[in-house]
């Protein structure tokens, strides 16, 4: 009998994509982090931060475009204040509760983060984003 997503662990189901802002951030601006290629569900998002200027923020969003609509923005997470590593190290942001449909990923969303705060800015930014297969076999969507 073949391995399938639904036979494994938990943990083996889920996905690390791991990226970092090297440019700097500023206030207004939005990052791409990820794009999905299948159906996922958000299960963590992290962020650690270096070299900060004001108090600034993050929130998560998400791009989906729908056919005949366009693009749509949802956002995701609520703003977190970002603090530097050696502060606090990393940071956990506040998600909707487990089983909400805001953290379910459709095939072609891009997760993006924006930044906010007053003239605020982060110099290097990682973040850690956990998502999980929803479907038995992983297609790619490309």
């Amino acid at each position: 009998m073949g391995i399938v997503n639904r036979t494994k662990d938990v943990s083996e189901q889920k996905d690390l994509i791991v990226d970092t802002v090297h440019s700097g951030t500023s206030t207004g601006v939005t990052y791409p982090i990820y794009t999905a290629p299948r159906a996922q569900t958000i299960t963590d998002l992290r962020s650690y931060c270096f070299g900060l200027s004001g108090a600034p923020t993050s929130t998560l969003k998400m791009n989906r475009f729908v056919s005949g609509s366009g693009m749509t923005v949802i956002s995701i997470s609520g703003a977190l204040t970002l603090s530097a590593f050696g502060t606090s190290g990393g940071q956990q942001y506040s998600l909707p509760a487990a089983g909400s449909s805001l953290l379910q990923l459709q095939s072609g969303d891009m997760l993006f983060l924006e930044q906010g705060g007053s003239n605020a800015a982060v110099a290097k930014l990682l973040t850690e984003l956990v998502v999980q297969n929803v479907m038995d076999i992983k297609p790619w969507s490309f």
